[in-house]
C-alpha cells in the first residue's frame, strides 16, 4: 500500500487531476487530503467530484474554507465574509448564487470531514496544533485557523502533516511536513508519498513541475 498526502487545492481541479493521473492510486492505496478543497480557484465542484470518484482509501480533513462554507448556511453575515474570502468562485462552480443552492450531498460530505486523522506514526491536520496537547484536547481554532511557519515537535513524537500556511516550497522535516505551496496564489499543488518522501507538484494548468520548484 502506498500512502499519499495532498495539500490545499483551492478549486484547482486541473492540478489535482494531473497529480492523480501521475500517481495512479489503486484500491490498495491511501490518500489523505489536508483540507481547503474549495474557494479561490475556478472549479471547486470538480475538485470535490474528483475526490468523491476515487476508488482508493481516502481521508478528507476539514479546512477553514470548508468551515466557513458550513457556517455560512446558518449566518448571512458569515456568508458575506465567505464570499469575499473566495466563496464566490465556489458558488460559480456550482452555477448558484447563494450557499443554500449547493446540492445537499456536497454539503453532507463536507460536514462529515474530520478535524484530524491519526495513524500509528503520523498526525494529519489542516493548520496547526498545540505541541503540548493531545489531539482530543486541541481547539478547532488551532486545527483550522492558526498559522505556523516553524516545524513543531508534538508530544506524541509522531510526524505532523499540515497545510494552510503557504510556503514557496514544502517544509519537510522528520517531525513536521507542511504542504500548502500556494496554488491559490500562483504557486503549486503538492503531493508527498509517505515513507519515501517522494514529492509531486503541479501548477494551476495541470503541468507537473520539478520537485525543487
Amino acid at each position: 500500500m502506498r500512502h499519499f498526502v495532498i495539500g490545499d487545492i483551492h478549486g484547482h481541479a486541473q492540478a489535482l487531476q494531473s497529480i492523480l493521473m501521475h500517481i495512479q492510486p489503486g484500491p490498495a492505496d491511501r490518500i489523505t487530503f489536508l483540507g481547503d478543497y474549495i474557494d479561490r480557484g475556478p472549479d471547486s465542484r470538480r475538485v470535490l467530484d474528483l475526490i468523491l470518484d476515487l476508488s482508493c482509501q481516502v481521508d478528507t480533513l476539514a479546512g477553514n474554507h470548508e468551515a466557513l462554507l458550513l457556517a455560512s448556511l446558518e449566518d448571512p453575515d458569515v456568508e458575506r465574509h465567505w464570499l469575499q474570502y473566495g466563496g464566490d468562485t465556489t458558488l460559480s462552480s456550482f452555477g448558484v448564487t447563494e450557499v443554500h443552492g449547493i446540492p445537499d450531498h456536497y454539503i453532507d460530505w463536507i460536514a462529515q470531514c474530520p478535524f484530524y486523522v491519526e495513524t500509528d506514526t503520523a498526525i494529519f491536520i489542516h493548520a496547526s496544533l498545540d505541541p503540548e496537547l493531545a489531539l482530543d484536547q486541541q481547539s478547532s481554532e488551532q486545527l483550522l485557523w492558526c498559522h505556523n511557519r516553524t516545524p513543531l515537535l508534538h508530544c506524541s513524537n509522531k510526524r505532523i502533516y499540515c497545510g494552510h500556511t503557504s510556503n514557496a516550497i514544502p517544509i519537510i522535516t522528520p517531525h513536521w511536513v507542511s504542504l500548502d505551496t500556494g496554488i491559490a496564489r500562483g504557486g503549486y499543488l503538492s503531493c508527498l508519498e509517505i515513507g519515501r518522501d517522494i514529492l509531486v507538484q503541479a501548477d494551476r494548468f495541470g503541468l507537473r513541475v520539478p520537485a525543487a520548484a
